[in-house]
């Protein structure tokens, strides 16, 4: 029998041949690209990454959380102009990059090309650019690997009412923050940058897609910081404190305003004070001794003794006690000897006697000698005990460092004359924000409420520190109702304080000054001091103002602290349009 012949032509055997063979080596090449791309792929891109071929990571700079006033006004934020930087020793610009960088900026090409000939170091373009340029630059230096092209920010931070808000909000150094709420909430300002890390493919594209996920990590930005403080308010006291210190000659001077029922701290000024971005002038003066550091804040780190102020507290735990009674009396004549010392009572024109007062009058023209006679009375252990419950042994918490404590000591070897002290405000130590808080207790019925500066951190609510009992509501009131004589009753200390139509209440406070070398009194040193609230009825404002060691010739607290609160008692009048109290009399509140 005959063999058929094959059908199939011999070329096209030999096609169907070498489409197999082709078929073949690209099944080889597809499953060796799906191992490679697939199954080897984080083996193969973790040994690029270790030996660092091919793979590139790319850094995203975090946004720094901005902080704003109470109201929501900006108060610091980070840079909007930003520099771009070139560094012609690292490579020429080919004039792609060229071309790319012109469009972002708005610089012309050539111009570009003119600054990179004629520089001869790394340097800044001198025409600042805005964040959206700012951001395309640092991705066309992305794409084309371009590291000798940079961006920076014009300025480190932006503050929007600059020297008015030094004290509090700090200022930013290198990223970090420095001082105030810049530097103690810097954790939750500064955010986290993120990573994005890729290959890069033979035309030098960067490829991110074609790394593992936990090569990368995502931008956290960092968290919006609220403050407590009034704006307004702030400027008001920064301005009347700095007139203040300046007049007399002062080391340094604070003012705080606190609302009594929630603790907010509604305004806290410093003098002097120095611009938060450019704070370098302040540092060298402080170098030079010229004034205090700039990085300390005297509301929280000056401990002082408070003077006469602290004779409202002596009073109310008498009362509270029942070692002071109501409508009793004692006789003041001029000085009086407490176991192996002599105190006076100090007037205008030196020692001064009262003669025969009660405690309602012992307030009003401050009297040294009965707040003495009711501090060996009331004794250590309950007057330690109340000032502990003030709050005044412990730092408040507010968010600005370094803090202070405040002082009494437990081992002084004569109680009689420390108490003596203690009654008219000498032998204790407080810092300024740690008494505000604790006068808060008068307009409180009787409660103190801790300061609170920070209001909100991100979408996080801050929380007041706490609050405690210090006196009955009875005795609060009372001694409220007490504080108008000092400056409604014409031989009150704070007379000269009035304002027409408008009931005020405080107490004026001056205490001799210890040389803080020696840690004794030294003559011709003092702390003016006063602390004041706003209304009279009701208070929704206490002002505590303090002045350190006056040299223009005045020296007492209604003197030198006392117009600090009027003028921005006088603030608040027209802020809050609070009517007189006093509708009778025909007054303007704002001369």
């Amino acid at each position: 029998m005959k063999r058929r012949r094959s059908s199939v032509p011999r070329e096209a055997t030999r096609a169907i041949f070498i489409a197999g063979v082709v078929l073949a080596a690209f099944c080889v090449v597809f499953a060796n690209q799906l191992r490679v791309q697939t199954f080897a792929r984080d083996e193969i891109f973790r040994k690029a990454d270790e030996l660092g071929r091919m793979v590139q990571s790319d850094r995203i700079a975090a946004r720094r959380g901005r902080i704003l006033s109470a109201d929501g006004r900006l108060i610091a934020a980070s840079a909007s102009k930003f520099r771009l930087g070139i560094d012609p020793g690292a490579t020429s610009l080919s004039p792609a990059l060229t071309h790319e960088l012109s469009l972002a900026t708005g610089i012309p090409a050539a111009e570009l090309l003119d600054f990179v000939s004629r520089s001869k170091s790394a340097d800044d373009w001198g025409t600042l650019i805005d964040s959206a340029q700012a951001a395309e630059v640092n991705r066309i230096r992305s794409r084309y690997s371009a590291d000798f092209v940079w961006t920076r920010p014009a300025k480190e931070r932006e503050y929007a009412l600059g020297e008015y808000f030094a004290p509090v909000v700090g200022f930013v150094e290198k990223g970090e923050g420095r001082t105030g709420i810049e530097k103690w909430l810097n954790h939750a300002l500064q955010g986290r940058e993120g990573l994005i890390a890729g290959v890069k493919d033979g035309d030098g594209r960067f490829l991110p897609w074609l790394m593992r996920k936990t090569n990368s990590r995502p931008v956290l930005d960092g968290d919006d910081v609220v403050l407590t403080i009034d704006p307004d308010l702030q400027v008001a006291a920064m301005e009347s404190l700095a007139r203040a210190t300046e007049t007399h000659r002062a080391d340094h001077g604070v003012a705080i305003v606190m609302d009594p029922h929630t603790g907010d701290v509604l305004a806290i000024a410093t003098a002097p004070s120095f611009d938060p971005e450019d704070p370098f002038p302040a540092f060298a003066e402080f170098a030079s001794g010229k004034r205090s550091s700039p990085e300390i804040n005297p509301a929280v780190s000056f401990m002082f003794e408070p003077g006469s102020i602290f004779k409202m507290f002596t009073i109310a735990l008498g009362l509270e006690a029942g070692v002071i009674r109501n409508g009793e009396t004692i006789r003041c004549t001029g000085s009086k000897d407490f176991s192996v010392k002599t105190m006076s009572c100090a007037g205008d024109s030196g020692p001064k006697a009262h003669g025969i007062v009660g405690i309602e009058k012992s307030l009003e023209v401050s009297c040294n000698i009965s707040a003495a006679t009711w501090g060996v009375r009331i004794g250590f252990d309950r007057y330690y005990a109340t000032v502990e419950k003030l709050g005044l042994l412990q730092a408040s918490g507010i968010s600005l460092s370094p803090e202070s404590r405040g002082i009494m000591r437990k081992n002084d070897a004569n109680r009689t004359i420390q108490m003596a002290n203690v009654g008219f405000g000498q032998s204790v130590t407080g810092t300024p924000i740690g008494l505000a808080s604790a006068f808060t207790c008068f307009a409180n019925d009787g409660v103190r409420v801790a300061p609170r500066l920070v209001k909100r951190i991100g979408e996080t609510e801050q929380p007041a520190s706490g609050s405690a009992r210090v006196f009955s509501r009875e005795v609060a009131n009372q001694l409220l109702e007490m504080s108008e004589r000092v400056i409604e009753s014409p031989t009150g200390t704070g007379y000269a304080l009035r304002i027409p139509g408008y009931t005020l209440a405080g107490k004026t406070g001056t205490a001799q000054k210890r040389d803080p070398k020696t840690g004794l009194v030294r003559s011709g040193m003092y702390i003016s001091s006063f602390v004041g609230y706003f209304p009279a009825k009701n208070p929704r404002a206490v002002v505590l103002v303090m002045i350190d060691n006056p040299k223009g010739g005045h020296y007492y607290g209604g003197k030198v602290a006392g117009p600090v609160y009027q003028e921005i008692v006088q603030f608040l009048i027209r802020k809050w349009k609070v009517p007189p109290d006093r509708p009778t009399e025909a007054v303007d509140a704002a001369q």
